[in-house]
């Protein structure tokens, strides 16, 4: 049976899923329109992106979960290493994007860069999350006590992402809202990325 704590993260890494494809999906259809794109909106969801995976989640993933494997078995050391670089680099790539947002923002010119580095920065989060979920979730599964899965899930419970909070701040509910209502595809379907 898998923990509790495991579904919180892979829940969490589901809603940072949802909120890359609500980004994506509203830069390819101002390419591909040739229309402004809603920059409060891209903002917003780069601030998603900063206060809660990079402050948030990943603080409880290097703190708790990482700290508890490795207290616990040294088998998955060098990608717990990885996980804590891309963590960092994370941080940067997002800094990038944040200056190619406003450079496009100042320049219709700025288009393009702003579509490849979010490209990037897309395809670097899925293959980090996908990196936890293949690796390291496993490894923890059979590595962890009882007594480590209470203090993970309460980590994670503590700071729960506000797409699946119901006490979640109404400054995170609003913008959820608005990024699902502006931003999905007409269909209602996302764009997986692999």
């Amino acid at each position: 049976m898998k923990h509790t704590a495991i579904r919180l993260i892979e829940d969490e890494h589901r809603s940072l899923a949802a909120v890359l494809n609500a980004a994506d999906h509203l830069v390819s259809k101002a390419i591909s329109t040739g229309e402004v794109p809603d920059f409060t909106l891209l903002r917003a969801i780069l601030y998603y992106l900063r206060e809660y995976p990079e402050r948030r989640h990943h603080r409880n993933e290097d703190r708790v979960l990482f700290a508890r494997i490795k207290a616990r078995t040294h088998e998955a050391d060098a990608v717990i290493a990885e996980l804590e670089a891309e963590h960092h680099r994370g941080e940067e790539l997002l800094l990038g994007l944040s200056a190619t947002l406003d450079n496009w923002e100042a320049s219709a010119s700025g288009a393009q860069a702003f579509t490849y580095v979010l490209s990037a920065f897309t395809r670097f989060y899925y293959a980090h999350m996908q990196k936890e979920e293949t690796y390291i979730l496993p490894v923890a599964e059979l590595a962890l006590s009882n007594e480590d899965w209470h203090e993970i899930h309460a980590a994670f419970e503590s700071h729960k992402d506000p797409m699946f909070s119901k006490d979640t701040a109404e400054e995170f509910r609003s913008l959820f809202s608005r990024i699902i209502r502006l931003a999905a595809p007409s269909n209602g379907s996302g764009k997986s990325h692999d």
